[in-house]
């Protein structure tokens, strides 16, 4: 803009035609980018419902400067002429060039770039917003080029589409039909009036252009639709041209129509020019929209198919500037029907255009990968980055995508094949859990930095007394406290050991603990019991939770429910560390894991210790497997069994990958400031582990199994119907089930009681502790829910054949917070149960 205005300035000193020649080429040659390069930087802001709008009010300027540069022209050429012995039409140039000039330097501080670098005038949390907006538009790619993406690769990209040069061709028509406005100022004049007045006449046109063009961008903005549009404009303009072909002979006034001033003159021949200029920009305008809706990614394509297009069309005022000779007038009635072809021509070829788009959105339909919306994987796994949603989640998103072209295209729901197999539902939920371990940090960082906008709201004196007690200082504190929580999780799914896990194909057996195969594992509902009020229980994965995340839903960020959902369990397995494996939670494994250890010690009193190796022990929903550690340390072989991939990955990292006690820091407790009694208790390490896993006595058994209880304990067989099947897998093979805040995550209480019976050995004993916070209940997805009390569910143990002593209430926190101002209690029901040989399950 700089330079155009400098060369603009230059023209009022030229003497002769070459040099005006060369001042008016080098004047196209900077002004070639402006607007291709405008349009791109409102393409990167916009989503494609937007667009419209806001490229009418760009290109409305350029009306409004038509209208406005008449009125300047005539004030300049009827007032300076010879001041400072200049010609008029120099100083026209003149100061058209310097308000160019200083516009452009006042542009340079006002005009953000582009959403990823605008930092100047957004927040961080706007930056992602805006960048998000643009994700969601474009089918959930990052809207930028990836490293192997470059301007180079856009323009093979855009050389090679025929769609850019369609547009084009179609493009250049159009420029041709709208040749009449570069001669405007010519066809006023034939009116009959003086040039001050003939350029008066020329700018109500373009002012009323600029107030059709946004009336009907915004109206296509807001419809969805772009054909239609262009082509109604377009056969307006027709109308117009056939009325300036057919008659000079009405008068009006144009005070009454304009409120200017009264002269009389043909008002049809003025008005069919005027429904010319305003209907036919007003299409114009909607075209250039629908280019950039019609080329949505890589934005290098975009930008170059952009710049080529505009390039293109320039042909068409090359030729324009044939169509209006001197010859053909007063009436140019041969000009106008070269337009008015050139209309028609543009219309076809939008039509043409338009069922194309819909042949390729049907292809969409049908799931097929089309040209230009090909997986770009760097851009898909950028876009995680800012959404917190996994690759696969983007993916689908993906397929939502359609070109817009008569009508509202709404994006398709998509929803899960039935052929999806059992091992694509759990590669899915892996990876959701691993996408939510990789986002902790950028999910808890937006978090308290809306902290920091909350307190920019304070007046100054207020911000004041915060600085005055060290507020911001803390703010800063559970920044750095969250970079080393995302440090410790990207340890624990940073070893490719832990897919091999998740196969449960034998995995791990050169490990100290192995992970042994449970033949099933459906990441789901899980088991761990941090409970959150309001959880949300959606899709495939529901996890339900014992405890209390104070205060963790007072800062939701504006992400889906999903996600954070799941940042809720990431945060729950941090606080889970604490329980199993910290010097903090011993409070809590005395209370809870103590009288069960006791017990079972107790009821094996007779067998030496060197001798428990011969006996088994289970322990369903066994978390991040301290308990069933500690059965294996006092010398029982045990098995732990758990379902949550959240507690799978964390279990796996601290039983295998841990060299040394204390050796990983974490800060669970700076996810909510609510019920804090002080900026340390906050921001306080915990060391985990306690204990070193690799210290079991030599000789020790002891693994960890995924899957679902149910599923990997409970299969039936009956033997009536395959008298050579083998026995029921685990059926009598335990000697001992250890459930701890387990048995109310069933959706079917029954079930897990015959089951329990039916794994242990005659005279084998259930010791259970827990509440009864149903997880199953009131949920949203349809699974069943038998839910009883206390009572009911001992007598129900006792009919499926167990008889029950030991019976006693044992307070205890889950996960709980030591130093929090708040805390809840559970009255955990304990007992211990013997399986009755000789009674038949009712």
């Amino acid at each position: 803009m700089v330079l155009w205005g400098g060369i603009s300035c230059l023209t009022g000193i030229t003497h002769s035609f070459v040099p005006a020649l060369l001042t008016r080429f080098f004047l196209g040659f900077v002004e070639a980018a402006f607007f291709p390069g405008a349009l791109f930087v409102l393409s990167k802001w916009y989503k494609r419902e937007e667009l419209g709008l806001r490229t009418a009010i760009l290109y409305c300027g350029s009306l409004s400067s038509n209208a406005f540069g008449g009125l300047l022209a005539a004030g300049v050429l009827d007032g300076m002429e010879g001041k400072l012995g200049h010609a008029a039409w120099r100083w026209l140039f003149y100061i058209e060039g310097a308000i160019t000039i200083a516009v452009a330097i006042l542009a340079v501080f006002v005009l953000p770039d582009f959403p990823s670098t605008s930092s100047r005038w957004l927040s961080p949390i706007e930056q992602r917003l805006a960048e998000l907006r643009m994700i969601e538009d474009a089918g959930g790619e990052a809207d930028h080029d990836s490293s192997t993406e470059g301007p180079f690769y856009g323009f093979i990209l855009t050389v090679n589409d025929w769609k850019v040069w369609w547009l084009a061709m179609a493009l250049a028509a159009q420029v041709i039909g709208l040749s009449f406005n570069s001669y405007f100022p010519t066809l006023t004049s034939t009116l009959g009036y003086n040039r001050t007045i003939s350029l008066l006449l020329c700018a109500p046109p373009w002012a009323f252009a600029s107030i059709v063009s946004f009336i009907c961008s915004r109206h296509a903005d807001k419809t969805g639709e772009r054909f239609y549009h262009i082509a109604g404009s377009y056969l307006v303009g027709i109308i117009g041209f056939i009325i300036a072909e057919v008659t000079m002979n009405v008068a009006a006034r144009y005070l009454a129509l304009f409120l200017v001033r009264t002269f009389m003159f043909d008002s049809v021949y003025l008005s069919s020019r005027i429904s010319q200029m305003a209907q036919s920009y007003a299409g114009f305008i909607i075209f250039w929209a629908w280019c950039s809706n019609s080329l949505p990614r890589p934005p290098s394509k975009r930008a170059v198919a952009l710049a080529l297009i505009n390039a293109f069309s320039q042909l068409g005022n090359v030729t324009g500037s044939y169509v209006w000779p001197t010859k053909w007038g007063n009436t140019y009635r041969n000009s106008y029907g070269i337009c008015t072809a050139c209309f028609g021509l543009t219309i076809v070829m939008c039509f043409m255009f338009r069922q194309y788009l819909i042949h390729l959105n049907q292809r969409l339909d049908r799931g097929e990968e089309i040209d230009g919306i090909r997986d770009r994987r760097e851009a898909m796994e950028e876009a995680p980055e800012l959404q917190d949603v996994s690759i696969e989640e983007i993916q689908q998103a993906r397929k939502g995508f359609r070109f817009t072209h008569g009508v509202r295209t709404g994006r398709p729901t998509t929803t899960m094949s039935t052929k999806q197999t059992d091992a694509e539902l759990e590669a899915a939920a892996l990876n959701r859990v691993l996408e939510a371990f990789k986002h902790y940090r950028q999910y808890s960082l937006s978090a308290n930095q809306r902290r920091r906008q909350d307190y920019l709201k304070l007046p100054e004196a207020e911000r004041a007394l915060l600085d005055s007690i060290g507020w911001k200082q803390k703010v800063a504190h559970i920044d750095a406290a969250i970079e080393r929580n995302a440090e410790f999780l990207l340890k624990i799914i940073d070893d490719p050991m832990i897919f091999q896990g998740m196969d449960l194909e034998g995995a791990h057996e050169h490990d100290d603990h192995d992970y042994g195969h449970g033949g099933h594992s459906h990441s789901g509902h899980s088991h761990d019991h941090d409970h959150n009020h309001g959880d949300v229980i959606e899709g495939h994965e529901h996890e339900h939770e014992h405890g209390h995340s104070h205060g963790s839903h007072s800062r939701r960020s504006k992400r889906s429910p999903q996600m954070d959902f799941d940042m809720d369990k990431v945060r729950s397995t941090l606080k889970q560390f604490v329980r199993d494996w910290g010097v903090e939670g011993k409070v809590e494994r005395d209370a809870c894991y103590g009288p069960m250890l006791d017990a079972l010690c107790e009821y094996f009193h007779n067998v030496p210790v060197e001798e428990r190796g011969n006996f088994r022990v289970l322990v369903p929903g066994a978390g991040l497997g301290r308990l069933a550690w500690d059965v294996a340390a006092r010398g029982f072989a045990c098995q732990g069994n758990e379902f949550s991939h959240y507690m799978l990955l964390a279990s796996y990292f601290v039983l295998n990958r841990t060299r040394a006690k204390f050796e990983h820091t974490i800060h669970p407790f700076i996810h909510s400031i609510s019920n804090t009694v002080s900026a340390r208790s906050l921001l306080r390490a915990v060391q985990v582990p306690d204990v070193l896993p690799s210290d079991l006595p030599p000789g020790s058994n002891f693994s960890l199994v995924a899957g679902d209880f149910e599923e990997i304990y409970g299969v039936e067989i009956d033997p009536s119907s395959d008298p050579s099947a083998e026995p029921e897998p685990h059926a009598g093979e335990w000697d001992a089930v250890l459930t701890c805040f387990f048995i109310d995550t069933a959706k079917n209480i029954i079930s897990y009681l015959k089951t329990i019976h039916k794994i242990l050995a005659p005279g084998g004993v259930w010791i259970n502790l827990g509440p009864l916070l149903w997880h199953w209940e009131n949920n949203n997805t349809n699974d069943m829910s038998i839910e009883l009390d206390l009572e009911e569910v001992k007598e129900l143990a006792r009919k499926v054949g167990f008889e029950i002593y030991n019976e006693r209430t044992i307070p205890t926190t889950y996960t709980g917070n030591v130093e929090s101002m708040l805390g809840y209690v559970y009255q955990a029901s304990f007992w211990m149960a013997t399986k009755i040989p000789t009674q038949q399950p009712s």
